[in-house]
């Protein structure tokens, strides 16, 4: 089966993802699983695909449904409090997001799941959506990500 798309989420007890797969007939499902260690997102797309759970898309409609009618309060970003840009390097942020082997997407993906941003636009104008505070918060936690890969080669 091949990975369409995928989307992850991020907690202290692993990473959980949905993995959208086309198989040789071209027909697409949704699967459910917890990423095996996290490390490698390929090799956990396809466990998903292999192993995962099968999401029955009518059975979440109902809950989707009834996020859309809570309105989302989300904190102003820095550009909103002052006109300061971010002060983080997004060039050294993207050598280690390329370095977790995390696309674009996953990084959109744990930025809306943990600070609650939109995620329209590219992974740079979710980042300016972010009060300083998160960002730096952010760049930690990759950091953090980029350290424990590096222990666990010795």
């Amino acid at each position: 089966m091949k990975v369409i798309d995928s989307m992850w989420f991020n907690t202290l007890q692993g990473s959980f993802g949905f993995v959208l797969g086309e198989n040789e007939m071209g027909e697409c499902k949704l699967y459910a699983g917890v990423a095996a260690r996290g490390l490698d997102q390929s090799a956990d797309e396809q466990a998903i695909l292999s192993w995962g759970n099968k999401v029955n898309i009518g059975m979440m409609e109902g809950p989707i449904a009834k996020t859309k009618e809570i309105p989302q309060k989300t904190a102003p970003s820095a550009a909103e409090l002052d006109g300061e840009p971010l002060t983080i390097d997004l060039d050294l942020l993207k050598e280690s997001l390329k370095y977790l082997k995390w696309s674009d997407d996953t990084a959109k993906t744990w930025i809306v799941s943990e600070y609650k941003v939109s995620p329209t636009g590219t992974l740079e104008a979710v980042i300016k959506r972010l009060t300083q505070e998160q960002a730096e918060e952010f760049v930690k936690e990759i950091q953090g990500k980029v350290d424990n890969k590096q222990v666990e080669l010795f």
